[in-house]
């Protein structure tokens, strides 16, 4: 009998160790997931990636190597993605690897890897140096190492609707809408090829008082005026924003404006306006001024800033009609592009 119970002992024994062992999920929500990569031949602003995921969010941060913060993308997740991340964790006993893996590749402009895991205080960090992964490495790692990645590229992914939205609102929010801005309408959206992806969305919008950002004790002309704004958005935020081309909605200033030279061509038989101005003007000078003094004192009188004054004088076969036939004498002068349109007005034309 004695004998008969040791034998039905041993077959339960077996047969528990036969059994597959489930494991522990609990404490499953603590758990924090992460990867970091470091070193290597990378842009000094982007010195440091570090993906983040724990419970409801994956948090991807940038670091320049000062340890300065250039970024920070936070996207939330489902309970289910989570879990799932946090269960391969645990499936592949994250805590029973080696505190390092160095690959047998050597690879100099790669950098670091780190793989970290904790949950119900316990932390562990794998380090993988080269961070690049071959047959020296086990296969879970790598795998957890991709799901890590792959976690990387949903934080920094903006959908077309998740653009539009977050577009929206942060025009509302923006100074020159908030202020009397109405009839927000997007005209246009276009998805740029880039990593991460860019949307670059226009919109319009009408406002009640001229000019721009919060006008609160400014005196402006009371008139509808229609605008349109220029938004990029990646990873989740607005990273450009021009209205009319004209005015940074981030930075609150006007757009630097970019130059071009214009040309005047003198005919037959003509005074330059300049000079016609002077001679109509009550200006006296103790000293006569030159014509490029001349020029920039007419230009001032009509807010126009000019610089690289030059003339050319050629020696053409033309016609002898005053005011019709070109005397050859052109002249050259560079403005701001915010002034190109009253300038063709004066009778200047854009230099190609």
């Amino acid at each position: 009998m004695k004998k008969i119970l040791i034998t039905i002992a041993f077959s339960i024994l077996l047969l528990s160790a036969c059994r597959p062992q489930q494991n522990n999920y609990q404490n499953i929500d603590t758990a924090v997931m992460e990867l970091k990569t470091y070193g290597g031949f990378i842009s000094p602003d982007m010195a440091i990636q570090d993906v983040r995921v724990e419970y409801g969010k994956v948090t991807f941060r940038i670091f320049a190597e000062n340890l300065t913060l250039m970024s920070e993308t936070v996207k939330p997740i489902s309970k289910e993605q989570f879990e799932n991340l946090a269960k391969k964790f645990i499936d592949a006993d994250f805590f029973s690897f080696k505190n390092s893996y160095q690959s047998a590749a050597k690879i100099m402009d790669i950098g670091k890897g780190e793989i970290s895991f904790s949950i119900g205080g316990k932390q562990k960090t794998i380090i993988i140096d080269p961070y690049y992964f071959d047959d020296s490495i086990p296969v879970s790692i790598a795998s957890l190492n991709d799901e890590l990645s792959q976690m990387k590229a949903f934080a920094v992914q903006t959908t077309a609707e998740d653009a539009e939205a977050i577009a929206e609102k942060w025009i509302k929010e923006a100074p020159t809408y908030k202020y009397d801005g109405s009839d927000l309408k997007l005209e246009s959206q276009k998805e740029l090829e880039t990593y991460p992806v860019q949307h670059v969305l226009t919109y319009s919008f009408t406002s009640r008082v001229a000019g721009y950002g919060d006008r609160t004790g400014k005196i402006n002309a009371q008139m509808a005026k229609q605008h349109k704004i220029d938004v990029t958005v990646s990873s989740g935020k607005v990273t450009s924003a021009v209205i009319d081309g004209k005015w940074d909605e981030i930075n609150q200033v006007l757009v630097s404006p970019q130059e071009v030279q214009m040309s005047f061509d003198l005919m037959q038989c003509s005074k330059t306006p300049w000079q016609e101005w002077l001679d109509n003007s009550d200006i006296r000078f103790i000293r006569a001024p030159t014509e490029e003094q001349v020029l920039k004192m007419y230009f001032e009188n009509k807010n126009i800033n000019v610089t690289g004054y030059s003339k050319v004088q050629e020696n053409v076969i033309t016609c002898q009609a005053c005011g019709v036939c070109w005397s050859g004498t052109r002249y050259f002068v560079t403005v701001s592009e915010n002034d190109e349109d009253q300038m063709t007005r004066l009778g200047w034309k854009q230099d190609v």
